[in-house]
């Protein structure tokens, strides 16, 4: 009886040892915000996460952004999405809860108001324009003009 008590122990330990050892097997998910210091845009700290935003090289394709949102404890990844960035790059204004506030400066002639709102499907790309709704936070992009 207690050598089966003790193959359950010793099979929940096993579990539990295996468990951690691939909750971080991502380096990228485990150490968030580590990168190419070059190649960072911006990093902005708000209450509770971390975020930088990075350019992302695509080869002939040009370069794309990513925007990554980590946990400010445990700098686990939250979310990361890729934008649009190849004339242009998005800055980070402000998160308040789970929506988190973009804007670019894209030059506009025809522009009247200083500030416009970007359609998410034109700033966004991959799998986050595939599927918004898995999305943990609501990102609101806005253009303002250039001086």
């Amino acid at each position: 009886m207690s050598l089966g008590l003790t193959n359950q122990i010793s099979i929940k330990y096993i579990f539990v040892i295996v468990f951690f050892l691939n909750a971080c097997a991502n380096k990228n998910e485990c150490q968030c915000l580590e990168g190419d210091e070059d190649m960072i845009i911006q990093k902005y700290s708000a209450k509770k996460e971390n975020v930088q935003i990075c350019y992302v090289n695509q080869g002939t394709f040009g370069r794309v952004i990513d925007l990554k949102i980590c946990d400010k404890n445990s700098n686990l990844l939250i979310e990361k999405i890729t934008l649009r960035g190849e004339d242009y790059r998005p800055t980070i204004d402000s998160i308040i809860n789970s929506t988190v506030y973009v804007h670019y400066s894209y030059p506009r002639n025809e522009m009247e108001n200083k500030i416009e709102i970007l359609k998410f499907e034109d700033v966004v790309l991959g799998d986050a324009l595939l599927d918004k709704k898995k999305l943990k936070y609501k990102y609101v992009f806005h253009n303002r003009k250039q001086k």
